[in-house]
């Protein structure tokens, strides 16, 4: 059995990917407690995380917001958005649930389901393949009290 899930490997197991090429599957280890927000919400977009722990809204709009500033093309052809569209994260999201019809009664947008789909996209590579660490980027640390919201 494998999955792109956490918490789904228990044992170390062999899993043949080719005629002649196995691959050693074992299970994942986090750190308890990470203080680098930026990494755990990372973490949190490949579903290294268990998505029962961390709040979907702050880490989508990081995927987002990372999407808008280094990749806007992806969100454009993925999702045919317009430019008009493409002018901050919360328009974005509104956007794409209404074009993948992620609407309740009244026409309003379950941003929620939205968020979910834009998730699965980014997980499954539906957007392709995109890097989020940066070789010179530096940990973030909040101090305490400091909104890590927007971190």
């Amino acid at each position: 059995r494998t999955a792109n899930k956490a918490g789904h490997t228990r044992g170390q197991q062999w899993v043949k990917i080719g005629k002649n090429l196995e691959l050693l599957d074992t299970p994942g280890v986090l750190w308890p407690k990470l203080e680098d927000q930026r990494a755990a919400a990372r973490l949190a977009m490949t579903g290294a995380v268990s998505d029962d722990v961390y709040d979907l809204e702050h880490v989508m709009k990081q995927l987002l917001n990372h999407l808008l500033t280094n990749t806007p093309n992806i969100l454009v052809e993925r999702y045919k958005l317009k430019a008009e569209e493409m002018t901050d994260v919360d328009t974005i999201l509104e956007s794409i649930g209404r074009r993948r019809g992620c609407l309740v009664s009244g026409g309003v947008v379950d941003f929620d389901k939205a968020r979910r789909i834009i998730l699965q996209d980014y997980r499954n590579t539906k957007l392709g393949t995109i890097t989020l660490d940066k070789v010179d980027e530096e940990p973030y640390y909040p101090e305490n009290g400091e909104d890590t919201q927007n971190g």
